[in-house]
């Protein structure tokens, strides 16, 4: 390639970027990273502090807390995108979305505490001592109004600030782990709850800045949100069947397989998450566009798809092929137990592209019941297959199930758009 070619390559991948789907799209695929990767370090740092037991009965308590956080965001996660950027009070919308999570995920969290014989025997010493029973309760909390933080940045078209966002939690997760090393367990959940405390108190300052009108967490009547709680509930229902395999395999897993392998199969579905957080990313960026011009949804899906093809593909080759490489941060006896179940939930990403981008063009059409389906497929293949298959192959069973899942969902919305002749 000439000079000139050079420059008009330059110019056309500098005019990409600099639309709003694609530059929103790289900041939040670049919180993702930060994500991820302070993730993967995380886990990296607790399992060579810690002992396999900790790790795998941690892990499943993180899991708990994430899956209370999913039922407790009441769709708002969603619905503030839409609604945010049009109402003239934003900072008492926000303020009246994070008090109503907060209060949901506490109730939540007690509910699970008191269940805790019938649903997770294993985690029973949560509940046997007060101090540990209001941790998890504070950090589940934390846990659904740092998203709900993060959405109202997306909201507000401010998308560099949840890349900020999601370096401070990261790294703060990180540097906890050694000195709470003494608590055992429950050093490895501090560490996670304090640092999302500490970054929600810290971007509460920013948002304070970007919102004129907004005093952190003040105060404000359900009523400035009664709108948004309307076209939100369907969204809840939708996304809460979506993340449902994310949060119940763990626990399945540690049920089943018992803590041990319970870990090995966390840290692999970690380093997957660096995966689907690209497809998610893009999808997050092509929903705000699309909804804000629906006469452009085919454009943008053209160009959200091309894009996040462009970026996926060579990341799952690199996974797939050396991915038993990127396990040793984990030590040899993660790299030698999690390396096939790995190799397939990688594989299971781009399927979930596909079937994430259908659901994506559906939500901008608020056709919420055809999202619902499409999520409660997902996660009853998913969540099956795996619970199945993990009788007879142990983890690499698991990996099959994601696989499994998701291709068989893929190919079903595939038939549906044929049917209809268009997506």
């Amino acid at each position: 390639m000439n000079v000139t070619t050079w420059t008009q390559a330059a110019r056309n991948a500098a005019r990409q970027a600099a639309e709003p789907l694609v530059k929103n799209s790289i900041f939040l695929m670049l919180a993702s990273a930060v994500s991820a990767a302070t993730g993967v370090v995380f886990w990296a740092v607790v399992t060579r502090l810690y002992p396999a037991q900790n790790v795998g009965i941690a892990s499943a308590v993180l899991a708990a807390m994430a899956l209370l956080a999913g039922f407790s965001h009441l769709g708002l996660s969603i619905g503030l995108i839409r609604f945010l950027p049009e109402t003239e009070r934003k900072g008492e919308v926000v303020n009246s979305s994070l008090g109503l999570v907060a209060a949901f995920s506490c109730l939540l969290a007690l509910t699970f505490l008191a269940g805790l014989p019938l649903w997770s025997p294993n985690l029973l010493f949560l509940q046997r001592n007060i101090l540990l029973s209001a941790a998890f309760i504070l950090f589940t909390m934390g846990t659904v109004m740092l998203l709900i933080e993060r959405t109202a940045f997306i909201a507000l078209r401010q998308s560099k600030y949840v890349l900020f966002q999601q370096s401070v939690v990261g790294l703060l997760k990180v540097a906890l782990p050694l000195a709470l090393v003494s608590l055992a367990t429950f050093g490895i959940v501090a560490s996670y709850g304090i640092a999302i405390w500490a970054t929600i108190i810290a971007f509460l300052v920013v948002l304070a800045r970007l919102l004129k009108d907004y005093t952190p967490l003040a105060f404000a009547p359900l009523r400035s949100i009664r709108g948004l709680l309307r076209f939100s509930f369907g969204q809840y229902v939708a996304e809460n069947l979506g993340q449902l395999q994310n949060f119940l395999l763990p626990l399945i897993v540690l049920r089943v397989l018992g803590a041990e392998l319970n870990a090995f199969y966390y840290i692999a579905y970690l380093i997957t998450i660096f995966l689907f957080m690209i497809p998610v990313s893009v999808c997050s960026s092509f929903f705000a566009e699309s909804s804000a011009r629906p006469e452009h949804l085919h454009v943008n899906l053209r160009r959200a798809l091309k894009f996040v093809l462009l970026v996926l593909v060579p990341a799952i080759a690199i996974i797939f092929f050396v991915g038993d490489k990127v396990l040793l941060l984990f030590g040899r006896q993660y790299s030698e137990e999690s390396w096939e179940a790995l190799r397939l939930m990688s594989l299971s990403v781009l399927p979930f592209t596909f079937n994430e981008m259908w659901i994506t063009a559906r939500r901008v059409r608020k056709e919420i019941a055809s999202v619902m389906v499409a999520y409660g497929a997902q996660a009853a293949l998913v969540i099956g297959l795996s619970a199945v298959l993990m009788a007879s192959w142990g983890l690499k069973g698991i990996g099959l199930g994601w696989l499994l899942g998701q291709g068989v969902v893929t190919v079903f919305l595939a038939l549906i758009a044929l049917k209809r002749g268009s997506l």
